[in-house]
């Protein structure tokens, strides 16, 4: 997430890629936080529309439980 708020775009998909094969059975990596920071860096990338996409994956947890789940990034993403 830092490096997609400091407009750091091909660092931050490069990490965000080896974290996906690193830890593919990580749920809250898989279902919260991938899409979240693959948002960011759409929006770095002037592509709303594509960080949209990605944030509706996390749309079902972002105010939810277990407590990992209650940063509200998403939300502010998609703000």
């Amino acid at each position: 997430m830092v490096l997609a708020r400091c407009g750091e775009i091909i660092r931050g998909k490069t990490l965000v890629g080896e974290v996906e094969k690193s830890y593919p059975s990580q749920t809250v990596l898989k279902v919260y936080w991938q899409p979240t920071i693959k948002a960011a860096l759409e929006l770095i990338a002037n592509n709303a529309a594509q960080s949209l996409v990605y944030l509706e994956a996390a749309a079902p947890y972002e105010l939810g439980e277990p407590p990992q789940f209650r940063t509200l990034y998403p939300a502010y993403i998609r703000g």
